[in-house]
């Protein structure tokens, strides 16, 4: 039990190192079988653009998103346990707040942001399903995220 946990915090003392958060811990999922990573420009992503109000949660996301990266790690990888607990360790050790958790019988789904009520230029978005393996999306842009 040691060496697992000892494991998961080299992993994720070794995905803080370097890069935005974002960045990292795509580059991580894409190395990963069954994985699926993509990337959108603006050109391309209109996903926030203005207000985004998450009203039963009680936050409100104001901003527009430039850049957006999903990684999809299909539910047949036998890690997704671990890749879900390695990338809240780095969300966690990078500083990022997680302000939204949703929980279903399958699984949840979370929102982390740098902090509340100042800007910041990443939102992460983490999914996970019991059968339907782990999604993460970054969002990179300009975001005010704040409490309703």
């Amino acid at each position: 039990m040691k060496s697992t946990i000892t494991l998961l915090l080299i992993s994720a003392f070794s995905w803080v190192a370097s890069g935005q958060v974002g960045d990292r811990i795509h580059d991580r999922l894409s190395e990963e079988s069954g994985s699926l990573s993509l990337s959108m420009n603006q050109s391309l992503d209109d996903v926030i653009d203005g207000d985004f109000d998450l009203e039963d949660a009680g936050v409100l996301i104001q901003g527009e998103a430039h850049k957006t990266k999903v990684s999809i790690v299909s539910e047949e990888n036998n890690n997704l346990s671990s890749l879900y607990h390695q990338i809240v360790n780095v969300l966690y050790n990078a500083g990022m707040e997680q302000i939204l958790a949703v929980k279903e019988d399958d699984g949840q789904v979370t929102l982390w942001v740098e902090e509340l009520n100042e800007e910041v230029d990443e939102l992460h978005v983490l999914i996970s399903g019991d059968d339907d393996g782990l999604v993460y999306v970054t969002l990179y842009g300009s975001f005010t995220v704040t409490e309703r």
